[in-house]
């Protein structure tokens, strides 16, 4: 709620911060989010497929 709160009063990118989220603009962000889709497609129970 504290991040609702927030909407209007600041840009984007300082509200991501102020949730203690990584920019999606950042430099590194496509990797981040694709190791972790990575990680997870790797830990999955592919058993079923």
């Amino acid at each position: 709620m504290d991040l609702v709160r927030l909407g209007g009063t600041k840009t984007f990118t300082e509200l991501v911060a102020a949730a203690g989220l990584d920019t999606p603009f950042g430099s590194g962000a496509l990797k981040t989010v694709s190791k972790a889709a990575e990680d997870w497609l790797e830990s999955a129970d592919k058993t079923g497929f």
